[in-house]
């Protein structure tokens, strides 16, 4: 967040177009590059004043797993991570193809076992 060569470089990447996306509190790294400027956003729950804190301009989405805004991508945390991968799986490609990776990585979501136990 503080190197400023990390920032440039992510910088240069967003301006020659590359997807640029961030898992849980990175997105503090994109704010302090610039990256969330003016857009919406999300990221781990405790996180959203510090990234607002970079960058007053930044649109909080609390309770997004993750929020595609075309060229930023971020997600809420570690485990939403696998959810916004599958998303980035099937946004050049398809959905299908998405849900083959799914299947072929065996995440399939469903409550946690704790949630079931008496």
């Amino acid at each position: 967040m503080r190197d400023e060569s990390h920032r440039g470089w992510l910088q240069e990447a967003a301006q020659r177009g590359a997807i640029v996306a961030s898992v849980c509190t990175v997105a503090r790294v994109l704010a302090a590059a610039g990256l969330l400027h003016q857009r919406p956003f999300t990221t781990y729950h405790d996180a959203f004043d510090s990234v607002a804190a970079l960058d007053p301009t930044a649109q909080p989405c609390p309770g997004q797993r993750w929020i595609d805004d075309g060229q930023v991508i971020t997600d809420a945390g570690v485990c939403a991570g696998i959810d916004m991968a599958l998303h980035l799986v099937g946004r050049p490609a398809t959905p299908e193809r998405a849900r083959e990776v799914q299947d072929a990585i065996e995440y399939r979501p469903a409550p946690p076992t704790w949630a079931s136990r008496s």
